[in-house]
């Protein structure tokens, strides 16, 4: 390719177009994930007791005087007392909850028990019937999900609320293989990793844009707006999407033919049929399991997972009742992560594509620096967050940086997966997300009943720890065993033997 027609590319593209709409809806499917997270802490009545049990022994405790314990010098530097006026003057239409730690956990975490199951299927659907429609079906239906969770919560309470969750969770664990296999078949090996973090970016975008809506949102509305502003939001997406989008260069009606050619020439050099529409069946399952890279993802992306779901799910809890901040103090400081996230993502591999174009960095070397910074950086960041103890200026410098760091890992192993097996990538993605997401309902519950026994700073001492071993050592295993060579059964017609002798 010459370098007028690599100019050429530089101009706006419909895979370009494609990436940005990517982008807002992989933040509206953040922002419909996690906007309990900071929603939660206005449906939990925080004046009323708290009643725990231990074998035959009960005692009440108020939810005010365990938090009150924590870090008690800091009370007097926040507007703790008029975060609770708050709360009780805008939302005084709209009924609490008396939900414990215990309690909490096991709602922020049952999203997840349904997104683990869809996450495989999804792949495979998109694999077959390619990615738009499994993408912007599996939006639309949490969305509306989004709408019904606020009526449920008051005619249910807890149970129904884990219903609801249970269900978006299935309706988006279809979603992020299919993105896999959507960017598969749109992005050229050389251009993947700007292309997808443009893509992925949306992740935290959505999770901060929310977690500072959502404050302004509960003062002026109550908490069911926290619901109900993402799924109108997600209505409008969708439409977009159904006109802009398609599953393939190949289907689309309007792309040029020098841009068609360019993405497809480049996949086929890589060594893609991606064209093909796969089944269950044809996807060499034995030869993946068998696989020293594809244990090195998982590792990986399982450690991660736990990590990042510990800061979106007990953040905003973790801002509330260790450093004492208001409801709307929270909103914007439980944000920061996200947005210092979003623009050292885009930074990190945007400098590690410039690199590769020079020669002056090999695709193995970028993915594993990349991934190295994402968790090594925020099992730094975590273990640094910990030993700032009741010090808000460090806490919070570190609570923001443990979201940073993680930006690089889109540039390592959340990629990994289309660069050893671009045909089965999305198959391949989905069981891996599915297998790592186990982390993100056991994330949060278990840091409900670790808070639940210790509430206490050393409680949330123990909550961070977790995930500064499991990033440590999940970044090793993937440093060590990566790959990014295109394994042979990636190729339908390789040989048995072909594949046998293949390790890396």
């Amino acid at each position: 390719m010459t370098k007028k027609t690599e100019r050429r590319f530089r101009q706006w593209q419909k895979r370009d177009t494609l990436a940005i709409t990517g982008f807002f809806g992989l933040a509206l499917m953040y922002s419909l994930r996690f906007n309990l997270s900071i929603g939660i802490v206005a449906m939990v009545d925080h004046s009323q007791s708290d009643l725990h049990v231990k074998g035959t022994e009960t005692s009440l405790h108020t939810n005010h005087s365990a938090t009150s314990e924590i870090c008690p010098a800091l009370i007097s530097l926040s507007s703790a007392n008029e975060s609770s006026q708050d709360l009780d003057i805008n939302g005084r239409n709209v009924p609490t909850f008396k939900w414990n730690e215990q309690e909490q956990g096991l709602i922020l975490g049952a999203f997840f028990w349904g997104y683990i199951i869809t996450q495989f299927p999804g792949g495979i659907l998109a694999q077959r019937f390619g990615g738009k429609w499994v993408i912007s079906v599996g939006l639309l239906s949490t969305g509306i999900l989004s709408f019904i969770l606020p009526w449920a919560a008051m005619s249910g309470g807890k149970n129904f609320v884990l219903v609801i969750r249970i269900l978006q969770g299935i309706s988006e664990g279809v979603m992020f293989p299919a993105f896999t296999v959507l960017l598969a078949k749109w992005t050229a090996p050389k251009e993947r990793a700007g292309l997808a973090t443009l893509c992925f970016s949306g992740m935290p975008f959505g999770t901060g844009i929310t977690m500072i809506m959502s404050g302004h949102l509960i003062s002026t509305f109550g908490w069911p707006a926290v619901f109900y502003a993402p799924g109108i939001l997600t209505i409008v997406w969708f439409i977009c999407w159904s006109l802009l989008v398609y599953s393939s260069p190949r289907e689309h009606p309007t792309i040029s033919d020098t841009e068609r050619k360019y993405i497809e020439d480049a996949i086929k050099e890589e060594g893609s049929t991606s064209e093909e529409h796969l089944g269950i069946f044809d996807i060499p399952w034995k030869a993946i399991l068998c696989s020293v890279p594809f244990w090195a993802i998982f590792m990986s992306h399982f450690a991660n997972t736990w990590g990042h779901n510990t800061l979106k799910t007990q953040g905003p809890k973790y801002l509330h009742s260790v450093l004492h901040f208001n409801i709307h103090e929270n909103a914007y400081i439980a944000a920061t992560p996200y947005f210092a996230q979003l623009i050292f993502c885009n930074i990190v591999t945007r400098v590690s594509d410039y690199l590769m174009s020079k020669n002056l960095l090999s695709l193995a070397a970028s993915r594993r620096l990349c991934n190295t910074i994402g968790q090594g950086g925020t099992a730094l960041a975590y273990l640094c967050l910990i030993m700032a103890d009741c010090n808000r200026s460090l806490a919070i410098l570190f609570y923001m940086m443990s979201g940073l760091f993680n930006g690089a890992v889109y540039g390592g192993m959340l990629i990994n997966p289309i660069d050893i097996s671009p045909n089965y990538a999305g198959a391949i993605e989905g069981l891996i997300n599915g297998l790592s997401n186990i982390a993100g309902f056991c994330a949060p519950y278990v840091a409900g009943l670790i808070l639940h026994n210790e509430h206490s700073i050393s409680g949330w001492h123990y909550v961070f720890l977790i995930p500064v071993v499991g990033d440590f050592v999940g970044n090793l295993c993937f440093v060590l065993f990566c790959s990014t060579k295109v394994q042979p059964w990636n190729n339908k017609n390789s040989s048995t033997k072909d594949v046998e002798n293949s390790e890396n």
